[in-house]
């Protein structure tokens, strides 16, 4: 079955090539990390506060954090879904309960893959 749910936002503007460590360091030139959340039981996430392109003085107005964990602690704190297409979806109990099914799905199917959801807001 397709869902029109996607994490994925559009690739960076920046083409710095193949390699990983390139990617990691063109980031963190554009977003310094300003705090790191460490992984709780209680939240089961973790997350970084990092500095917007708004903000190019890296300070904390304009930062904004990024969180991954298990999609229902995630999805719990979310608002909206960003789709593929970079439109924004809102994030009402029926949307919220069928992206936790397809979870649901891709971690005991045949691969029994573990799943993350990832969250983006301002802080």
């Amino acid at each position: 079955a397709t869902h029109p749910f996607s994490a994925s936002p559009p690739p960076p503007p920046l083409d710095p090539g193949p390699d990983t460590d390139t990617w990691r360091q063109v980031w963190e030139a554009a977003h310094p990390r300003l705090a790191t959340l460490e992984f709780t039981r209680a939240r089961m996430s973790m997350g970084v506060i990092v500095a917007s392109r708004a903000s190019p003085g890296g300070d904390a107005e304009g930062a904004e954090v990024l969180v991954k964990g298990a999609p229902q602690s995630v999805l719990a704190r979310c608002d909206w879904l960003l789709l593929s297409d970079g439109s924004r979806l809102a994030l009402d109990e029926a949307a919220r309960e069928a992206v936790l099914e397809q979870a649901r799905e891709v971690s005991r199917g045949p691969l029994a893959l573990r799943v993350l959801a990832l969250a983006q807001g301002t802080v």
